[in-house]
């Protein structure tokens, strides 16, 4: 599982986004589910989590009025839960 959240946590590096305190926990525990379903296919599976969870903070930064650029790089735990 440690090499799902390192891969996560690359992705996110590469696209400029950083994961809040707690995000981290969120993400593992998302990946953690994930991994025991059968269709989970490693790192197309956190590519997945990980591509909701900036929709999600793309979603949440838009409601925002003035966001902050910090608002606009910043994955929040919320960012990663289950799909909906």
């Amino acid at each position: 599982m440690d090499e799902l959240a390192a891969i996560l946590k690359h992705m996110a590096a590469e696209e400029k986004l950083r994961l809040a305190p707690r995000t981290s926990k969120a993400a593992h525990d998302v990946l953690t589910t994930l991994s025991g379903d059968a269709g989970f296919g490693n790192a197309r599976g956190v590519r997945n989590v990980f591509e909701q969870a900036k929709r999600r903070l793309a979603s949440r930064v838009g409601r925002i009025e003035s966001p902050t650029v910090k608002d606009l790089v910043t994955l929040l735990p919320g960012d990663f839960r289950q799909s909906d």
